[in-house]
């Protein structure tokens, strides 16, 4: 297929944050909707708007083909502002909300409802955050974010994290922080940091060259 899509970037005013619900599993609404609430907007992509409706939240944007969007469930948020592309396109439809709203004054995308149902999805997904550095994805369980470079992660004693080598080796990881620390480690598919334990508020990650996926538990 190769029908590219032109998207205008949505200012969002005096934004920093803003959450993207897609159609992917949610399982708990009620942590989910509290997670949303701390980011400044909302844009239900396609499907999403089904979980927003369920939550009580009513998006600032739709974006999407809406293919997923029953009409009754459409007829009632009416009065959203709405961007639709067509059914046939390169890009999904997660992505276009992505480049609709990625901005210089957006510090964080949450990403709300990407993973679960298919595993293409969920896998694409988790690719987009090697993309964009601002994405984080967010689920009941852990936060999921691309790290490279120098990074500190906020956390409290006690609570996991995994670093995972997405796509290529990652080379040069040393940790300061964990119960099991990384001294210029390289990750492969044969080598990878799993359920490792954060000993206080905080974590230092130095990756000499690539980039880490960095699953960090709730709990």
């Amino acid at each position: 297929m190769n029908s590219h899509i032109q998207i205008e970037q949505i200012h969002l005013e005096n934004t920093p944050r803003v959450a993207l619900v897609a159609n992917g599993a949610i399982h708990d609404y009620s942590l989910i909707a509290e997670l949303i609430r701390t980011y400044a907007r909302v844009v239900a992509v396609d499907g999403g708007l089904f979980h927003c409706h369920e939550m009580g939240i009513i998006p600032d944007l739709l974006i999407g083909d809406l293919d997923s969007v029953t009409p009754i469930l459409l007829s009632k948020y009416s009065h959203v502002t709405t961007l639709r592309f067509p059914t046939e396109k390169d890009d999904t439809d997660l992505e276009l909300a992505i480049r609709a709203v990625e901005a210089p004054s957006i510090v964080t995308i949450g990403l709300f409802g990407v993973m679960g149902h298919r595993v293409d999805h969920a896998m694409n997904n988790l690719n987009l955050t090697c993309l964009h550095s601002k994405i984080i994805i967010e689920t009941e369980t852990e936060s999921v974010f691309a790290i490279s470079g120098e990074y500190q992660i906020n956390c409290f004693p006690g609570q996991k994290l995994s670093l995972l080598p997405l796509n290529s080796p990652v080379i040069g990881v040393t940790t300061s922080g964990l119960q099991w620390e990384l001294n210029h480690a390289t990750l492969n598919k044969n080598f990878r940091s799993i359920s490792n334990v954060c000993l206080g508020k905080s974590v230092n990650i130095k990756i000499h060259s690539g980039q880490l996926i960095c699953c960090l538990a709730r709990i």
